[in-house]
């Protein structure tokens, strides 16, 4: 990712593990792509579920994911991209 580095850890001994559905009101991270349209297809092309906010009162275009640990997954992208 650039310079950055991202770290995801598992933990399948865990107890906090998210066992509930989708709520992009929890506590989630968020990765700003550079196109929402593409992110979209590329979802639907991979098969993961998601919801969208197009057009969110955020002030950009919202898509959410749930990892296989049921962590909500946010990916921002420019309105219209």
């Amino acid at each position: 990712m650039g310079e950055q580095q991202l770290h995801v850890v598992e933990c399948p001994e865990s107890e906090t593990l998210r066992t509930s559905g989708m709520n992009t009101l929890e506590g989630h991270f968020s990765i700003w792509v550079k196109s929402y349209s593409q992110t979209v297809q590329w979802l639907e092309k991979m098969g993961i579920q998601y919801e969208i906010e197009p057009n969110s009162v955020a002030g950009f275009s919202q898509i959410y994911i749930l990892d296989r640990d049921n962590n909500v997954v946010e990916f921002a992208a420019p309105y219209n991209s």
